[in-house]
């Protein structure tokens, strides 16, 4: 019973979490900022965390990375003009605030 109740748990979070995303993806495009982007962030948690797949994956509360990385990048207008988020001169000063 209590497996049954985290994987239905689990599969209802996925799936908000997978609308959350679409929403980003719709949000970041009509910035004018690529949808792609979101993408590269979850790149850079799995390069850093890895990614889970197999029978545990069904029981997280987040879709996998690599199918969240996928969908970011099909979300991409092919020919459309993006701008980047920040100049490169405002992200230099963001790292450092970061770092």
């Amino acid at each position: 019973m209590f497996l049954t109740e985290r994987l239905i748990a689990a599969q209802y979070s996925q799936e908000a979490e997978a609308g959350a995303d679409s929403f980003a993806h719709d949000v970041l495009a009509r910035a004018g900022v690529s949808p792609g982007a979101l993408g590269d962030m979850f790149e850079s948690f799995r390069r850093k965390y890895g990614d889970r797949d197999g029978v545990a994956a069904h029981f997280l509360s987040h879709p996998a990375l690599g199918a969240r990385i996928e969908a970011a990048r099909a979300a991409v207008e092919a020919g459309a003009a993006y701008d980047p988020a920040l100049s490169g001169e405002d992200w230099a000063a963001l790292r450092t605030i970061c770092d």
